[in-house]
Order: structure tokens, then sequence, then C-alpha cells
């Protein structure tokens, strides 16, 4: 009798255990679209916030050059200090590798050039400050905090950006330019901000969060 009595409690914990497993399993299967879609919005209000931060830059950068002379209307490149970097450099025409500080910007037109193979013009506009003795290691400063990720080619297509973000944000350059991504995804997954300035009147400041 006291043996019976052992394997019916027994059986009964093990239907009780059973039970709450299977209730948890049904409220995970109901709650994980409503995550995965949260999750999804989020990155959507990060990256609209990110592309506003992006025009705000944009147009301080072409009020600053208007203040110091260098809105040129033509195709040349000038170097824009703010901040109060003292740099030779500042104020003249210049090429991407002159820069040594997130405080200069290579300006066309006004506006932060942007094009293949340029990555930096991002970091100053969103904000962050980083200096070095010269553009290389500039560069490998930054990508300590943001990681920069180079383009696969020079017909390189979105989709083939599959480089995930493994710091809060990245850098991709692409052929179209930068590419402002978040943590967890790649290009060629459609989520990122993107911003692009080669000798337009205006710069290209774009969000794609189909993928997000």
């Amino acid at each position: 009798m006291l043996r019976k009595t052992k394997k019916s409690n027994s059986g009964f914990a093990f239907l009780e255990v059973f039970a709450v497993l299977l209730i948890v399993a049904s409220i995970m299967a109901l709650t994980a679209p409503k995550f995965i879609h949260m999750k999804s919005y989020a990155r959507k209000q990060v990256l609209s916030s990110i592309a506003t931060q992006l025009d705000r830059s944009r147009k301080f950068i072409r009020a600053s050059a208007y203040i110091k002379d260098l809105l040129q209307d033509s195709d040349r490149f000038f170097i824009l200090c703010f901040n109060n970097y003292d740099n030779p450099k500042c104020g003249r025409e210049g090429y991407a590798e002159d820069l040594v500080s997130t405080d200069m910007l290579l300006i066309q037109r006004g506006y932060p050039a942007v094009a293949a193979r340029s990555v930096l013009a991002p970091v100053s506009m969103l904000g962050y400050r980083f200096s070095a003795d010269s553009y290389q290691a500039l560069k490998e400063k930054i990508n300590q905090e943001i990681n920069l990720i180079e383009t696969c080619g020079t017909y390189c297509r979105f989709e083939d950006l599959t480089d995930v973000c493994l710091t809060d944000i990245c850098i991709q350059d692409s052929t179209r330019g930068a590419l402002i991504l978040l943590s967890g995804v790649s290009a060629s997954d459609q989520c990122y901000v993107r911003y692009f300035h080669n000798g337009g009147k205006v710069p290209e400041i774009e969000v794609v969060s189909k993928g997000c």
C-alpha cells in the first residue's frame, strides 16, 4: 500500500511539472511575436534618431562653413575644423588622409563629404570625439569603439555586405556612401541609415528599415 502511494504521488508531481512547462511554452509562443515586433520597432526608432542627428549636423556644418568662408560652389574639398580644434590644415583644401581628429571634416559645397571609402564623417556628425597622430591611427582608434567595416570591392552590391555589426553602432563602407548599422545586423539585412554626399547640392540621408 505504501509503495503504491509513493508511485501515485510521483506521477502526480510529474503531471504538474508537465502542465507548468506546457503553460510556459504557450505563453512564450504567444509573446515571442510581440517581443520581436518590439525589438524591430526599437531599432527603427534608433535609426530615425540617427537620421535626425545627421540632418542636424549637416545643417550645422554648412552654417559653420559659411561663417568660415568655406562655402564654395565647386567640386573642391576643404577641411573644416570645429570645437576650437586647431590644425595647420584647417580651412584649406585637403583630402580624407589629412584628417587626424573627428573635430575635422572634409567638406564639399559646405556639407560633409562621404562617398566610397570615406567613413569618418558620420562618426564626427554623431558627436564622437577622437584624435590621433595620423589618419590611419585615427581610424584604428575609432575602430576600438565603433566598428568601421570595409566594403567588399569597387562594384560591391548591398546584399554582399554581410559583415555583422559587433559594437553598439558600426559604419559600413559602401559604393553609395556610409551606412550606419546597429548591433547584431549587417547591411544586407536592410536595416541602416545611409549618408551620401559626393558633389550633389544636398546630401542624401536615407533610412532603410525593411529588415529591422
